[in-house]
């Protein structure tokens, strides 16, 4: 069963309340003046598209052509000049090097073994200049532990109905979740089913790969503020940028 296929043209319905604005505002400020910047993982596209409408030159690399048909198309809708890939994070080849790459919103978490997160380490250094930065996020264990395990949740829309299911298995820090669907098509409803799984990657785990694959660390922040991560925060932001 694919991720992001169906549920890709309604995931930025179900995502309405995270905060897109202080992402982009905290995504700004961390780039800075780098030129030319990758999305890695970037789903439908909006940190893309805000990025380039910044004056960043963006490639947009995803693995679902869906999440990258539904990115195109907000990408044409606002001018914005950003280039998509359909890659995977683990694999993706560049023709040129850049000065930072990014990935948010849980797109490290979908490494789900400690080699599948080396990998996609390995392939942004491969992507960066020397010096260039690469900012992530991982969602943490407090998440998936006391905010996820043996939750459901559900939503209703005017033409939605989506049941999200999700459990937490300690032992392998393997976060299921069962995505069950219900999408009006005039009057009729086509039902969608698709599972995704997470990995929660410790911190000394991420930090020990980063060096391994030629990064030093800059900084772990908690979430897209400038405070340090807390025992109670629900996602880690890792500034890095490449040795050599």
């Amino acid at each position: 069963m694919e991720q992001f296929t169906d549920f890709a043209y309604i995931y930025d319905e179900l995502n309405v309340h995270y905060d897109k604005d202080g992402i982009i505002s905290r995504m700004k400020q961390l780039l800075g003046g780098s030129r030319e910047v990758v999305d890695l993982c970037c789903g439908t596209g909006d940190v893309a598209i805000a990025m380039a409408k910044n004056g960043h030159n963006v490639v947009g690399i995803d693995v679902s052509e869906d999440m990258l048909n539904v990115a195109t198309e907000k990408a044409m809708e606002s001018a914005a000049r950003v280039f998509f890939l359909c890659e995977d994070a683990r694999s993706f080849v560049l023709n040129k090097k850049v000065d930072a790459v990014y990935s948010l919103t849980d797109g490290m978490n979908y490494m789900l073994t400690d080699e599948d997160l080396e990998k996609a380490f390995c392939a942004v250094n491969k992507a960066l200049k020397t010096g260039g930065r690469f900012i992530f996020d991982v969602s943490t264990e407090y998440k998936y532990k006391s905010l996820l395990k043996d939750k459901t949740f559900t939503f209703d829309f005017d033409d939605e109905f989506v049941v999200w299911q999700n459990e937490y298995d300690e032992d392998s820090c393997i976060c299921t979740m069962t995505v069950t669907g219900f999408v009006r098509e005039k009057k009729h409803y086509t039902r969608f089913d698709e599972i995704h799984k997470q990995k929660c990657h410790s911190r000394k785990t991420v930090e020990h790969l980063l060096d391994k694959c030629g990064f030093e660390l800059v900084d772990v922040f908690a979430g897209y503020s400038d405070k340090a991560l807390g025992d109670e925060d629900e996602c880690a932001l890792f500034v890095a940028v490449k040795k050599n």
